[in-house]
């Protein structure tokens, strides 16, 4: 009985070293693929602040305690932020959670009547899921020159029409879009990735160079808008505020909203500044 259990230890032992070098092999192309994706993904939000760099000075704000964060085992959470004159609030979040790295990237205006700008994109493996949206955070959508932004904004969408979608679950919020991209790409179509965050951008920034700078009146409602939004995040939820409460409650991510994601807390048009 004992030989008998021996030799079937054994058997296991030895099928065990049999497939150890295979599952070593395996592990190392995984994570020489996430080192892989990290560094994709890094060098498209390098692109991207370049491009509002080039158009606008920009200035890295402290992000104090969410600069680095690391909310669970193997997760690690980036916060980069900068202020945009005249325009807004920058901020660049990156998450890294095991083999999946998520970057997302926010432009919030304050001083152009502009819809707020989110980009995100996920690196999954072989697999990339892009997102864009644009939110009408202003107080009227109907002027001709605000109309224009979001023309513009929809036909560069259309641009990319031909790539698989990635079916958008509906939420509270919606009502908000002005316009909005979801698709779904493989790592061979990386290019395609980064044309497609990086045009969607390049169109958005050009209409904001070409948008006047905001009355005080419309910058106020603007602010405003844009904070009730933040807020509204918070009480009836999306899946980045959920994620975010669950790990650090409700009272840290209202913080993080206010002083860096959006800005609403920290951010001063410039007559603001002059004036304190």
């Amino acid at each position: 009985m004992k030989a008998k259990r021996g030799g079937k230890l054994k058997a296991a032992g030895l099928i065990l070293l049999t497939l150890l070098p295979v599952i070593l092999l395996a592990a190392g192309l995984l994570i020489v693929r996430a080192v892989s994706n990290r560094k994709t993904m890094n060098a498209l939000i390098d692109e991207g602040v370049r491009a509002v760099s080039v158009r606008y000075t920009i200035t890295k704000q402290d992000t104090g305690g969410y600069a680095e964060l690391h909310p669970a085992l193997m997760t690690k959470l980036r916060t980069v932020q900068y202020r945009v004159e005249e325009l807004g609030n920058l901020s660049v979040m990156t998450k890294e959670s095991g083999l999946r790295q998520t970057a997302a990237f926010t432009l919030t205006p304050f001083e152009k009547n502009m819809p707020l700008c989110r980009l995100e994109v996920t690196y999954f493996m072989g697999t990339r899921k892009l997102s864009a949206e644009f939110y009408d955070l202003v107080g009227d959508t109907a002027t001709q020159d605000y109309q224009q932004v979001r023309t513009s904004l929809r036909n560069a969408a259309q641009f990319f029409s031909g790539d698989t979608d990635l079916p958008a679950e509906p939420h509270w919020y919606d009502s908000y879009l002005s316009a909005s991209v979801y698709k779904k790409m493989k790592s061979r179509d990386d290019d395609r990735t980064r044309e497609l965050f990086l045009s969607l951008l390049e169109v958005y920034l050009e209409e904001s160079v070409r948008q006047e700078k905001s009355t005080a009146e419309e910058a106020a409602r603007q602010f405003e808008i844009t904070k009730n939004y933040s807020e509204s995040l918070l009480e009836k939820g999306s899946p980045s505020a959920d994620m975010l409460k669950e790990t650090f409650g409700e009272a840290k991510t209202r913080d993080f909203f206010g002083r860096v994601l959006f800005g609403t807390e920290v951010y001063q048009p410039a007559e603001q500044q002059t004036n304190t």
